[in-house]
């Protein structure tokens, strides 16, 4: 399917962005990240992700509100297309955007950058050499991945020294793709520039509902390890930082006894990775047939 229709997806994707790339330009080689800081800029250019859309939604499903990409398949009919489309976003001059344009560039480009990285692993297995953490992240995440105004960039470079460095807002770390089912679920839809903030809120109280992610029992507050790690980027390493965060996080039913515990304690994360396969529908065999497939009637 993929491959018969890749050329129009190609040609539809760069036609959307061509009046704000710079296509065919040489650019200088830098060795920071200075450049990428959003600049204050009225633009209203703004990316179509509809052909990624499409792409997303027909290599994986959604099981229980995530999104599961659907590797195998990925991997047999999806590779080139979503090499392209990588490497199509790479060409956008993405500082001629504004500020909620460029933080919704960077979270879609980053995403599509995990699942292709899961995509090219022989085995899903082992997911923490894989990442590691943001303190010390694995060989997965430190591969240069995409190369953007002349500048190399892996996942950990655009996550910590992009939209880290450069967004002061807790809520960007909903946007940040692990692969990890105990993390935040990626988005089925790429986020747009007009409702970023809003689709980053929203995730982050899907994050909050998850079963892995808050308990509270009695006086504790068991929190997913997921808060820990970007704790010191975006809590500013303060408990109750992080606390008045997770507050507005909440239903209205979980925050008073939430607000009635005096202590954390941290949930490890588990090393599974969304991946979705196919289900054999196996039908039990009625009136003495056997096999697969119909029972007898």
């Amino acid at each position: 399917m993929f491959k018969r229709h890749s050329r129009n997806a190609r040609n539809l994707l760069f036609a959307s962005i061509i009046a704000i790339t710079a296509v065919g330009s040489t650019y200088a080689q830098v060795s920071t990240f200075e450049q990428f800081t959003p600049q204050d800029t009225t633009s209203e250019a703004a990316i179509s992700y509809d052909q990624i859309d499409s792409y997303l939604k027909a290599l994986g499903v959604v099981e229980d509100g995530r999104y599961l990409p659907a590797y195998d398949v990925i991997r047999s009919n999806g590779m080139e297309l979503l090499d392209t489309f990588i490497s199509n976003l790479s060409r956008i001059e993405v500082t001629n955007l504004n500020e909620n344009e460029q933080l919704a560039y960077w979270l879609n480009i980053r995403n599509l950058m995990v699942i292709k990285a899961f995509a090219d692993q022989k085995s899903l297995s082992n997911y923490k050499s894989k990442r590691g953490t943001p303190e010390n992240p694995g060989r997965v995440w430190l591969e240069k991945r995409a190369t953007i105004s002349g500048v190399e960039l892996s996942i950990h470079d655009i996550e910590k020294n992009i939209i880290l460095s450069n967004w002061n807002d807790p809520n960007v770390i909903y946007g940040l793709y692990q692969g990890l089912s105990d993390g935040p679920a990626m988005h089925a839809k790429s986020f747009s520039g007009k409702t970023v903030q809003t689709e980053l809120e929203e995730a982050g109280r899907q994050f909050a509902k998850q079963k892995n992610s808050l308990k509270i029992k009695k006086n504790i507050a068991r929190i997913s390890q997921y808060y820990n790690w970007y704790k010191d980027d975006v809590f500013e390493g303060s408990d109750s930082a992080l606390r008045a965060h997770l507050s507005n996080m909440l239903t209205d039913k979980r925050v008073a006894s939430f607000n009635s515990t005096d202590q954390f304690k941290v949930k490890k994360l588990s090393s599974n990775i969304d991946n979705y396969r196919p289900r054999q529908n196996i039908n039990v065999p009625r009136s003495g047939h056997s096999g697969y497939g119909a029972g007898g009637s």
